[in-house]
């Protein structure tokens, strides 16, 4: 499979993973005018990226909303030490 693919397998996969973990899907870029934008790649076989949360219209980078964090935290590893 050629990395096209692969970044389109990634990016889908992204979007389930911005779902699950913030409950975010496409429309909310509409209803709160606000979207995900890839900072950087990395392909092995893995995806490892890092996204920011922007503003659509003044195309910004926002801090995520308190009820993504909420929902972030079933996720984080909170006794971690790292």
């Amino acid at each position: 499979m050629s990395t096209r693919h692969y970044i389109a397998m990634f990016v889908d996969g992204s979007y389930h993973f911005l779902h699950g973990l913030f409950g975010w899907a496409g429309e909310n870029a509409t209803i709160d005018k606000a979207g995900w934008g890839d900072v950087r790649n990395e392909i092995a076989a893995a995806l490892h990226s890092t996204s920011v949360y922007f503003g659509l219209e003044a195309r910004v980078v926002i801090p995520i909303t308190d009820a993504m964090k909420e929902s972030a935290k079933r996720f984080l590893n909170l006794n971690s030490q790292g």
